[in-house]
Parts: C-alpha cells; sequence; structure tokens
C-alpha cells in the first residue's frame, strides 16, 4: 500500500472532522457487471487498499459503512444504468446503514465498527481489533 495514500486519506479525515465532529468512513462499492476491470482485478485492489483505510478509522475510533460487502458485484439489480451507479434498492441499503449507525454507534465512546449488510434486520456488525482482517464475502 502506498504510505503516502494513507497519509493523505488520513489528513482528509481530519480535515473533514474539523468542520463536522462525528464522521461516518464509507468503503466503496466494488463496481457491478460490465465494469472495465473484472472482478478479481476490483478485488485484488480493494485488498490492497482497504486495510489501510481501516486503520484509520481504528485509530479515529470512528464507525466504517462497507459497501463493498453490501453490494453484490455480480448482482445488476444491486446497479442503476451504469456499473458505477447504484440502483433505488441499493440507496436503500445505504439509507439503512446510515440510520443502523446514527442508532447504535456512540461518538467519542465506541471503538470502531465496521457495518455492512442489505437488510437492515440483519446487518453484521464486526468490531474492528488491532488484528482484524479484511476479507471480502
Amino acid at each position: 500500500m502506498n504510505k503516502n495514500f494513507i497519509q493523505n486519506y488520513n489528513k482528509a479525515v481530519e480535515s473533514v472532522q474539523k468542520l463536522v465532529k462525528n464522521v461516518i468512513l464509507v468503503l466503496v462499492y466494488r463496481p457491478g457487471p460490465g465494469f472495465l476491470l473484472d472482478l478479481e482485478q476490483s478485488n485484488q485492489l480493494f485488498q490492497l487498499l482497504i486495510p489501510g483505510l481501516l486503520a484509520v478509522a481504528r485509530e479515529k475510533k470512528l464507525p466504517v459503512i462497507d459497501l463493498s460487502r453490501t453490494f453484490n458485484p455480480k448482482d445488476k439489480s444491486h446497479y442503476g444504468t451504469t456499473p458505477i451507479e447504484p440502483s433505488n434498492k441499493s440507496s436503500m441499503f445505504i439509507a439503512n446503514l446510515i440510520m443502523k449507525v446514527l442508532e447504535d454507534f456512540k461518538f467519542e465512546e465506541s471503538e470502531s465498527k465496521i457495518d455492512y449488510g442489505t437488510d437492515r434486520s440483519k446487518i453484521t456488525v464486526e468490531v474492528n481489533e488491532k488484528n482484524y482482517i479484511y476479507k471480502l464475502n
């Protein structure tokens, strides 16, 4: 992982926190069918980038919404008219995850957590501990 990328990401999060204290970090979803990178290439890129991003979340004790494990990159119904646009269905996944974090996460008290899932009643929460290893579903 490029050290400068993570340093810049950390600075960006700090800049946002100066304006808005309670920040929810979001891991972007993997592109859907028809994207210029195939699924294996996308997965490799995500496996490379996400651990560093999660380290920043853990350090700052911020909640994380993981859309990379929420959207199914093989399911066209999760995408709109392009492979990088969420559908109405997946937009509801995002809204439900935001509501879940706002209801459950205690900013400045809770440890960093990762929320993901498609149905608010079935969302999986994993505590992001130091030895946490990120793995795509």
